[in-house]
């Protein structure tokens, strides 16, 4: 008899294959949709066996988008300026078990190790989050049916094929829930899922706030213990508020914040060195990967001309997102955005069989 936390991993384990089974039937029998949108240059002189047309058949569907972007920075580092909106430990993972696939397949090129390895990174890394998910719901709700129901949701939740995609969510969140739990329990090396998170998506930073909250509550929870059922005057209650202010205490969460911020700042530091100084040579570069730069306009590290880098505080991140996706904090909640939200909530609530005939209705209210 299985226990329920067995459950969650084998159900977790199945609908991973199930994804990725969908992923090939429906890449298949869809066709893609050709947006203006990159496409990481391929080598042309790199050799395709027919083991590499055979992932590229089965798994083409998972690289698209984000994917493509971070294949091309497991291959070739952060070339082009829009890549930096794209942060390193997922390529840097993929790179690291690529090449050891490649010693292992010889009969695989590059390209195809690197989706396999994608592919199996997030296909662990699901798994795992998938039951840390459960111990955390678990760990808060003291309840082992609402650990178990909600570790299942979350396997099938709506957005679950970006979690198999070349996408870094799934590594994401494995490390947040790692984190949260780790918090409540107090581990002692939380900083090190800490500082990788920072490093896996920009927001990884807000993860640093799980660790300081349960820090200080733990810290206030004892202070409570040790005064309970003492007669409290004024001299009492200031000596306790000068304990809450031990040093000790909060030289430990300050000491987490610090190792863990301390890969964060460093990767900004990387950033301004090789796309704002003019030392980064750029013949050490591929031949179609400047080809590339001059036929859709990129900007290529080591120009010195980009508005981040005189900035008083040089991050490349939010720059990136505001100049080519025009992403920003509420820049996409615009007048002219109204007739999608309409389309988006009657297509929610079933007023339209397909998606097409709803964009059609946008295009009539927008005319």
């Amino acid at each position: 008899m299985y226990t329920s936390r067995k459950k969650v991993l084998w159900f977790a384990i199945i609908t991973r294959i199930v994804i990725l089974k969908l992923q090939v039937i429906f890449n298949v029998l869809i066709p893609d949709h050709h947006a203006d949108a990159f496409k990481r240059p391929l080598d042309s002189a790199e050799k395709v066996s027919l083991c590499d047309q055979i992932i590229n058949f089965l798994f083409n569907g998972l690289t698209r988008w984000d994917g493509e972007y971070f294949l091309h920075i497991a291959r070739y580092g952060y070339t082009y300026e829009n890549t930096l909106a794209f942060y390193p430990l997922y390529p840097t993972m993929i790179r690291i078990i690529a090449v050891i696939l490649t010693k292992v397949f010889p009969l695989f090129n590059m390209q195809s190790t690197m989706i396999v390895a994608a592919i199996l990174i997030n296909f662990v890394c699901f798994v795992k989050s998938a039951i840390i998910f459960y111990d955390l719901t678990e760990s808060v709700f003291q309840n082992t049916v609402t650990a178990y129901k909600a570790a299942i949701l979350y396997c099938i939740n709506p957005a679950s094929i970006f979690f198999s995609a070349l996408y870094s969510e799934s590594m994401f969140a494995y490390l947040t829930f790692y984190i949260m739990l780790g918090s409540m329990k107090c581990m002692p090396n939380i900083y090190f899922p800490l500082a990788l998170s920072t490093l896996a998506r920009s927001n990884g930073i807000v993860n640093i706030g799980f660790p300081i909250y349960f820090g200080l509550k733990n810290l206030c929870n004892s202070e409570r213990i040790e005064t309970h059922g003492r007669k409290h005057n004024v001299l009492s209650i200031l000596w306790h508020i000068l304990k809450l202010m031990k040093l000790n205490n909060y030289f430990t969460i300050l000491s987490v914040m610090i190792i863990s911020l301390s890969p964060f700042v460093l990767l900004q530091i990387y950033n301004y060195m090789k796309f704002c100084t003019s030392t980064f040579d750029k013949s050490l570069l591929p031949v179609h990967i400047l080809q590339y730069a001059v036929e859709n306009n990129l900007i290529l590290a080591g120009k010195t001309d980009s508005i981040w880098c005189n900035a008083s505080v040089p991050l490349a991140y939010s720059y990136v997102q505001k100049t080519y996706w025009n992403i920003g904090f509420l820049r996409y909640y615009q007048f002219k955005q109204i007739p999608n939200f309409i389309r988006d909530e009657l297509y929610l609530l079933g007023f339209f069989d397909s998606k097409a005939k709803s964009e059609n209705i946008v295009k009539d209210i927008q005319l």
